[in-house]
Order: C-alpha cells, then sequence, then structure tokens
C-alpha cells in the first residue's frame, strides 16, 4: 500500500488546526504520515497539535524559525517517506475519504499528479469539481483541465515525492504567491496528470493568512514578479490560446470578484485602491 506524507505548514492557526487534524486523522486511507512544520507560531498552534500527536503516532512534528511557507513545505518535502506528498494549508480540510479516491487511481494509473476538486466555505467562487478520471499527457491537456495556469494553488494536487525530487521542484523561499512560481513547471514536468473525481478539498477563508492581509508594498512587489514571471512561462511554451480560452470561462467569476472588490475597498485608504486597482487591471488584461 502506498503511503502518502501530507506536509502541514502552521503559522498561527490555533482557530482552524483541530479542523484540519482531524479531517487527516479520521481518513479513511490510513497509510499515512503527517509533517507538521511549525513555523515559529505565537499563538497556541503548538498545543493544538501537540495534543494530536500525542494520540497518533503518525504525526512527526518540526519546528523551524520563521521563515514563511515556501521554507515550511521545502522541510516537509525534505523529511517525507512517502510515495506520494501533498501539501495542505492547516487552516482548510478534506473529505474523509479524499486519500482513498486519489490512492484509488494512483494504483492504477501511477501518474507524477493527482488532480482533486476544490469546495469553497465562502460561495461559489473557487468550486472545482471533476465528474470525470482524465489520463492528461499533451501539454494543452494538462494545463487547460486543471487550469493551473490561472488557479496556481498547490494543494489542489498530490504529487508523487520521486517527481518531485527529480525534477528540483521546491518551493522559492522568501516569496509569497509561491504557488504561482511552481506549479506551472510541475505540470509542464509532469508525464501524466490524473482528475479525481469526487475527492473533495475545503477552502476555508482566513482573513489573517498571509494573502488576505491588507496592503503592503512588498505584497504588491511580489505579485508583479510571480505575475511577470507566469507570463514568460506563456510566453516561452506557446500557452497564449489555452489561458485566453481559461480565462473566457472565469468572465463570470472574475465579474463578481470585482463587484466584492469594489464594495469593499471604497472605505481603505489610498494605498490599498491603488493595489486592489492593478490586481483589477492584470484581470481586464486577459478578458478582453
Amino acid at each position: 500500500m502506498k503511503k502518502i506524507s501530507v506536509v502541514v505548514p502552521v503559522y498561527n492557526v490555533e482557530c482552524f488546526l483541530a479542523q484540519c487534524l482531524n479531517s487527516l486523522m479520521c481518513q479513511t486511507y490510513k497509510n499515512l504520515e503527517i509533517i507538521i512544520v511549525d513555523d515559529e507560531s505565537v499563538d497556541n498552534s503548538a498545543y493544538v497539535y501537540n495534543k494530536y500527536a500525542n494520540v497518533d503516532k503518525r504525526i512527526k512534528i518540526i519546528k523551524q524559525k520563521n521563515a514563511g511557507v515556501s521554507a515550511a513545505r521545502n522541510a516537509g518535502l525534505r523529511a517525507a517517506t512517502g510515495d506520494y506528498v501533498h501539501f495542505i494549508d492547516s487552516d482548510d480540510y478534506i473529505s474523509l475519504d479524499y486519500y482513498e479516491k486519489m490512492m484509488s487511481l494512483a494504483n492504477l494509473y501511477n501518474p507524477d499528479i493527482l488532480a482533486g476538486g476544490v469546495v469553497s466555505q465562502n460561495g461559489n467562487l473557487y468550486n472545482i469539481q471533476y465528474k470525470f478520471c482524465l489520463v492528461l499527457t499533451t501539454l494543452v491537456e494538462k494545463f487547460s483541465v486543471t487550469n493551473a495556469l490561472s488557479n496556481c494553488v498547490v494543494w489542489r494536487y498530490l504529487f508523487k515525492r520521486d517527481f518531485l525530487l527529480c525534477n528540483n521542484l521546491w518551493f522559492e523561499v522568501g516569496r509569497i504567491f509561491e504557488d504561482i512560481l511552481f506549479m506551472p513547471n510541475a505540470v509542464l514536468l509532469a508525464d501524466s496528470i490524473i482528475t479525481v473525481p469526487d475527492a473533495n478539498y475545503f477552502y476555508v477563508f482566513n482573513e489573517n493568512s498571509l494573502l488576505n492581509k491588507r496592503y503592503s508594498p512588498n505584497h504588491q512587489k511580489q505579485y508583479e514578479f510571480a505575475e511577470q514571471r507566469r507570463k514568460e512561462f506563456i510566453n516561452k511554451h506557446n500557452l497564449q490560446k489555452v489561458i485566453e480560452k481559461s480565462q473566457r470561462n472565469k468572465v463570470c467569476i472574475y465579474k463578481i470578484i470585482a463587484f466584492k472588490i469594489f464594495k469593499t475597498v471604497v472605505s481603505y485608504d489610498t494605498n490599498e485602491k491603488k493595489y486592489y486597482l492593478f490586481g483589477m487591471r492584470i484581470m481586464k488584461r486577459y478578458l478582453k
């Protein structure tokens, strides 16, 4: 039976962590190692995960000086011994048969990457569902079906550990929007990607997470850097038509996002308004 290494970066998530760990410990698929990487939390997160570690020997704990989620994921990957690796955010959770559904197809097809669905607790903006198991091998198939150039989130996927290590796929330390820098290369290099129906990852909006915090000049610079890298990748591999089709399918969603942003930022300070307007200009660039 293949083993899954679940990497859980933890930083000040005491209000969410129990739900995440409960969903992991109660999985119908039991051959797991759960690697908690504490990025120097200053709240009661350690109390929460130690309580679970005392009753489940599959939980391993790594502590590091505060270096960000990329460093935490890299530390977890270095410590992993499983056949597949899943990077789950500690404020989210998964369906109790998530890994069972993933591994049933992993055993059949032995893919480099498995892609599951997403259910957002905050409406339908981030919902992704696969109705069929698809074997994706061509460049266009992999990017158009996964939408990995527009929805660059690493937690939607399970990765074969040897695939990551052999291709030197690590997260760039010191960067935010790190998934935008990681996912395109992972999808590009994968020999095959499998879509997994009914394997649901539940995304929970955490207003205190790094990406949901209010404006900072560094936040905008990091976004510009990641967006430029993504654009260079698209041009290098001639994926303009794939991204245009993906963005056309998302027109209604982006209109909803823009409307919600407009309602929200009217009370923000000038710098934060500029930051959100910058993001809306990026949307407009792809929505002719």
